[in-house]
């Protein structure tokens, strides 16, 4: 994917590591984001929470304005969900009053919704599809450890998204039937192809499923620097970003190490491109073996 001179400057406004680490970078009506939390979008880093929430934070504002044509919706639950549920035993009410306004509205007309789970430093996700009554579980790397626990983690959270969603549709509708989604079907789906850049990369897959949740049921997402940086470049430039300009102008006034590290990235790319062109002529030229 080519970037333009914009683009390219800001993500190494965002990535160098001489910058301010606790700088916000990322403001939205919901949550915020600092520099430290998106450099865990590098290579073989783990990807803090807060970039997550952050995802699930911008889809939802996005989401009124892309839903799908019969009006059906996703939500997007919050990263840290699950660890206060899990480890911090929320109650179910407690959780409504930190979220509905933020995450929630119209749950009628959801019939897919998105929560992030975490086993240690592992990401994963769990895809409740209300009007199937399933529950898609998908983990781009599975441990033969450890998949027994992520179930049970799963099936703890559809336990308490049941009793979550039933006060969910006695406040906002009342005579509604909730979903008993602790009765649902479980797929833990195993088509997704890997290509990792690194074991701690999760996080990655969770933000691009996430992405894709409204138009895509196939969740098979490559995961590469290359979407590491568009996770990134989109946290910061979209219009749910309150301070976008501010972060811009920065980006284009900042000291002049963001131009030498701008030039060096081209000059980086045109060196992969040569070389990725040269390969391609030795290996037209190589005699074929039969």
């Amino acid at each position: 994917m080519e970037y333009d001179d914009e683009q390219i400057q800001l993500a190494h406004y965002i990535f160098l590591a001489n910058l301010p680490p606790d700088k916000v970078l990322v403001k939205t009506s919901n949550n915020s984001c600092t520099r430290k939390s998106l450099w865990s979008l590098n290579p073989r880093s783990f990807v803090d929470a807060e970039v997550i929430t952050a995802v699930a934070c911008h889809l939802t504002l996005e989401e009124p304005w892309t839903n799908s044509k019969d009006g059906k919706r996703v939500c997007y639950l919050p990263a840290e969900l699950q660890e206060l549920v899990i480890s911090c035993g929320i109650t179910p009410k407690r959780a409504l009053d930190l979220y509905e306004s933020k995450f929630l509205s119209r749950t009628n007309m959801v019939n897919k919704v998105c929560v992030p789970m975490r086993d240690n430093a592992h990401w994963y996700l769990a895809v409740i599809k209300l009007d199937k009554e399933e529950v898609h579980i998908l983990d781009p790397q599975p441990n033969e450890d450890r998949n027994s626990f992520r179930l049970q983690y799963v099936q703890t959270m559809m336990r308490f998204m049941q009793a979550f969603w039933k006060i969910l549709y006695r406040e906002q509708g009342p005579g509604l039937s909730p979903p008993r989604i602790a009765e649902f079907s479980y797929t833990i789906l195993q088509r997704i192809k890997n290509n990792f850049i690194g074991k701690s990369d999760s996080g990655v897959w969770v933000c691009m499923w996430m992405y894709g949740a409204s138009w895509d049921s196939s969740y098979i997402w490559p995961c590469t620097q290359v979407r590491m940086m568009q996770i990134a470049l989109y946290l910061v430039r979209e219009p749910m970003n309150y301070i976008r300009h501010m972060v811009l102008t920065e980006a284009r006034t900042v000291a002049p190490q963001v131009e030498a590290a701008v030039e060096e990235y081209k000059k980086a790319h045109e060196r992969r491109k040569k070389e990725r062109e040269e390969n391609k002529e030795t290996q037209s030229k190589s005699p074929r073996t039969t």
